[in-house]
């Protein structure tokens, strides 16, 4: 779908790493002392996963976009690709 678009691909991993950066400081924000989880209990696990989980439904969210693309028309679209309706 973008294969051909070479400086997408590249801004696409680096956006990508960015938001690794983003989702571990995320998680260190949320539960600093994850090295210790017993410091939040036994129903740490649980917490960690939910947010890990709510993080990249967010990004799945972000990314689709590229995946559905915008209808004819759409000014704004810059990288993401214009589908014929």
């Amino acid at each position: 779908m973008y294969e051909d678009k070479p400086e997408f691909l590249v801004a696409f991993r680096e956006s990508q790493q960015a938001w690794e950066k983003f989702y571990d400081a995320q998680l260190r924000m949320m539960f600093p002392h994850m090295d210790t989880p017993s410091s939040y209990g036994s129903i740490f696990g649980y917490c960690i996963n939910t947010e890990r989980s709510g993080l990249v439904e967010q990004r799945i969210r972000q990314l689709q976009q590229w995946v559905d693309g915008y209808e004819e028309g759409f000014v704004c679209s810059g990288s993401i690709r214009i589908v014929d309706q």
